[in-house]
C-alpha cells in the first residue's frame, strides 16, 4: 500500500508540474473546441487500434463536429487542426511556423534530414541553391524525357492490352516505374531502366518505408523508440531503408564519377544540367557535405515519383469514370496537337491545353497527395481569435478543406473539372486549394510535376480509352503519408483506333 501511495503521489506532482510548465497550452486547450481530453493521455482513445483506413475514414466525422480551428491532444502533444482557407493562410506565410512538426522525426532515419524535414535554418539555405533546379529553362530541356518516357509507357500499356483482352488493371502499377524512370533520368541524369524491369526493389522498398512511417505516426506507443524498435514495423523499415538507400547511392554514385570525369576534361553524352549536377557542384564549392548530396537526392525521388504517379493514376481513374469528361479532353489534346499529333508534344502545346488544367486541379482537389501536413510553431502568434504558444503543433487537413461544400458548393464531393473554370476561381479563396502545399515552404516541384503530368495524359488519353467498374462514392483511401486507395486504380484500357488519332 505505501509503494501505490507513493506511487500515486509522484504521479500527481508529476501531473500538476506538467500542466504548470505547460499552463499556456492548456489554457488555450481549454478556450479551443475539441473532442474530450484525458490528462497526460490527450485523445490517444481515439487512435488506439485504428487502422490507415481508419483514420482516414473517421477524419471528416471528428473534424465535422468543430468548426477551424480545433484542438487534438495526442498524448501530452496538442494539436490545432485548420481546414478553412483563412486559417490556412496565416498559419502557412506565419515566420513562427516553418518549423516542421516534431512528427517528421520519424523520416530523417529513412532520408536523413532534407529539404522536406530540416530546421528552418538550413531549409532556407538549402531551398536558395536547389531553385535553380526546377527553372522554366530546365524543364522546357526536360520536355524531350518527358516524351521518350510516355511513349515507353505507351508500348508497356498496349502490350499489357494485347496480353490481358481488356481486364481491369491497375494503373499506378505502371505510373509508378514510368515517373521513378522519368525522375531518375531528369533530375539525377542516370537512366534506370525501371520501365524495362530493372532495379525494381527500389519500388517496393519505398512503398514499404511509406507504410511504416504512417503506422507509426498513427501508433502513439510507436512514437516511442524503445518499443517501436522491438516492432516487425522496424524490421520491414529496416530492410526497405537498404533498399531504398542502395538505389539512391547507386544513382548519385555514377552521377559523381561523371561528374568527376567531365572536371578532369573527359565530357562524353550528358542531358542539360540537372538536380544532381546543382548538388555536386555544391558540395564541390563546401556549401554542402556529400551527405547532403545523398539525402537531397534520395528526398527528391522518393517524393517525385511517387506524388506524380499518384497523380496520374487518378487522373486516369477518374476520366474512366466519366466519359464526357474524357472525350473533351481528347478532343482538346487533338485540336491542341493538330498535325503533330504523332510526334513529341511542345512545351508551347502544354501551355494551351486549358481544359486539361481543369481536369487535373479538379483530381488534385478531390485526391491532393498529402491529405495533411504538419507545422510546429516556434513561437507565439495569432491564429483567428487564438494566440497560439510556442511547442504547438499545427495540422493542415488540406483534404477536409478541398471537399468542403461552404468553400465548393453543394456538389464539393462531386467530380467536375467546371470547379476550376475561370469564371467560378474568381470567387474561390486563394488558399482553399493547396494540393502542394502554400506559402515559402510549398513543395518545390510544383511546375515540374504539372509539366510532367500534362505531357503523360497526352500520351496516354491520345492512344487509349479508359473505363473502370469503380464508383466514385465507393473509393476508399488509407493514410500511407500519402493518399492511396484501398480500391486501387482500376481501369480497363482499350486501344483507340488509329484513325480517331490522325483523323483530327
Amino acid at each position: 500500500m505505501v509503494l501505490i501511495a507513493v506511487f500515486l503521489i509522484v504521479l500527481l506532482i508529476s501531473l500538476f508540474y506538467h500542466m504548470w510548465s505547460e499552463r499556456e497550452m492548456y489554457k488555450l486547450s481549454w478556450q479551443m473546441p475539441g473532442p474530450l481530453m484525458v490528462p497526460l493521455v490527450g485523445n490517444i482513445y481515439k487512435l488506439i487500434g485504428k487502422s490507415c483506413e481508419d483514420f482516414m475514414s473517421g477524419m471528416p466525422a471528428v473534424a465535422g463536429k468543430y468548426r477551424s480551428p480545433f484542438r487534438f491532444w495526442v498524448g501530452t502533444k496538442l494539436y490545432i487542426v485548420v481546414t478553412q482557407p483563412q486559417d490556412m493562410r496565416t498559419v502557412l506565410n506565419a515566420s513562427e511556423c516553418l518549423e516542421r512538426c516534431s512528427v517528421y522525426q520519424f523520416i530523417p532515419p529513412v532520408l536523413g534530414d532534407g529539404l522536406l524535414t530540416m530546421p528552418v535554418h538550413d531549409w532556407k539555405r538549402h531551398r536558395k541553391f536547389m531553385n535553380a533546379s526546377f527553372s522554366i529553362t530546365i524543364l522546357q530541356n526536360f520536355c524531350p524525357i518527358f516524351n521518350d518516357s510516355s511513349k515507353m509507357l505507351v508500348k508497356r500499356v498496349r502490350k499489357y492490352t494485347d496480353e490481358k483482352n481488356f481486364q481491369p488493371v491497375d494503373f499506378y502499377k505502371f505510373m509508378e516505374a514510368f515517373t521513378l524512370d522519368t525522375v531518375c533520368q531528369t533530375t539525377m541524369g542516370s537512366r534506370m531502366n525501371i520501365q524495362d524491369g530493372y532495379n525494381m526493389d527500389y519500388l517496393s522498398g519505398a512503398n514499404n518505408l511509406m507504410i511504416c512511417m504512417a503506422r507509426r505516426l498513427l501508433n502513439p506507443f510507436y512514437h516511442l523508440d524503445f518499443i517501436y524498435k522491438r516492432s516487425s514495423l522496424y524490421k520491414l523499415q529496416q530492410r526497405a531503408k537498404q533498399d531504398v538507400l542502395g538505389f539512391v547511392n547507386k544513382v548519385v554514385e555514377r552521377k559523381r564519377s561523371e561528374y568527376c570525369g567531365e572536371k578532369s576534361g573527359h565530357v562524353g553524352d550528358r542531358s542539360p544540367q540537372v538536380h544532381i549536377d546543382q548538388l555536386l557542384a555544391l558540395a564541390d564549392r563546401a556549401s554542402f557535405t556529400a551527405q547532403d548530396v545523398t539525402t537531397e537526392a534520395g528526398t527528391l525521388i522518393l517524393t517525385g515519383f511517387e506524388s506524380t504517379a499518384l497523380s496520374v493514376s487518378y487522373c486516369i481513374l477518374m476520366i474512366a469514370m466519366h466519359p464526357q469528361v474524357q472525350t473533351k479532353l481528347h478532343d482538346e489534346i487533338m485540336s491542341v496537337l493538330g498535325d503533330d499529333a504523332a510526334e513529341n508534344v511542345k512545351y508551347e502545346q502544354v501551355c494551351e491545353l486549358r481544359y486539361m488544367e481543369q481536369v487535373i486541379k479538379e483530381t488534385l482537389r478531390l485526391f491532393p497527395i498529402a491529405p495533411l501536413v504538419a507545422r510546429s510553431v516556434s513561437a507565439p502568434f495569432k491564429l483567428n481569435d487564438y494566440m497560439i504558444p510556442a511547442g504547438v503543433n499545427v495540422v493542415l487537413a488540406f483534404m477536409l478543406m478541398h471537399r468542403d461544400k461552404s468553400l465548393w458548393g453543394a456538389d464539393a464531393h462531386t467530380f467536375d473539372p467546371e470547379h476550376f473554370a475561370k469564371e467560378r476561381m474568381t470567387t474561390v479563396h486563394p488558399y482553399a486549394y493547396l494540393p502542394f502545399s502554400g506559402g515559402p515552404r510549398n513543395c518545390i516541384g510544383i511546375k515540374y510535376a504539372h509539366l510532367l503530368m500534362k505531357i503523360a495524359l497526352v500520351h496516354l488519353v491520345k492512344h487509349f480509352e479508359f473505363n473502370t467498374d469503380l464508383k466514385l462514392q465507393d473509393l476508399t483511401h488509407r493514410y500511407e503519408v500519402t493518399l492511396k486507395l484501398v480500391n486501387k486504380h482500376m481501369v480497363r484500357v482499350r486501344p483507340r483506333q488509329l484513325s480517331n488519332i490522325q483523323g483530327h
